[in-house]
């Protein structure tokens, strides 16, 4: 919704301008796909938040 080219802001997949044309199917997969986008930045996250805790705990210890 914020962004994108494949059939949200743009749709980069029926542009005129463009000689390929490509048929898009929406909702093949949906629920795994989100589920493993999910997945992917719960751990980000996660790893994210355990790597701010080491560098604190690295700078209270010097």
């Amino acid at each position: 919704q914020k962004f994108g080219a494949a059939g949200s802001l743009y749709d980069i997949l029926a542009d005129v301008r463009l000689n390929h044309r490509v048929e898009v199917e929406k909702g093949i997969l949906e629920e795994e796909c989100a589920q493993i986008m999910q997945d992917f930045f719960r751990q980000r996250r996660e790893k994210q938040k355990a790597d701010k805790l080491a560098t604190k705990s690295q700078v209270d210890q010097s």
